[in-house]
């Protein structure tokens, strides 16, 4: 795989874990606080106490959005991908 592709694709999958990350101070909450009730396993407040956790999952996302920034901009400047340099890159 050309190493340009291979840099996008690593990009990709760290702009969608701090995607995921984001999603997670919101949507956790949502999720647990109907389980616990249903299952009996703890009250609805135990669920709630997930957002005071908001902060930490902000600054992972945020962590991972700008790694995501930083692969981007470093391999940006590689230079194009062509049948020559491909064949200069390979060992003989």
């Amino acid at each position: 795989m050309p190493d340009g592709k291979k840099n996008l694709l690593e990009g990709a999958w760290i702009a969608l874990k701090a995607a995921f990350l984001a999603t997670l101070c919101c949507s956790t909450p949502l999720i647990l606080a109907p389980l616990f009730m249903i299952l009996g396993i703890g009250s609805v407040t135990a669920a709630l106490r997930i957002p005071a956790y908001k902060t930490y999952f902000i600054a992972l996302s945020v962590a991972f959005m700008l790694a995501s920034i930083y692969l981007n901009v470093k391999n940006r400047n590689k230079g194009v991908c062509n049948v020559k340099t491909i064949c200069q890159d390979t060992p003989e």
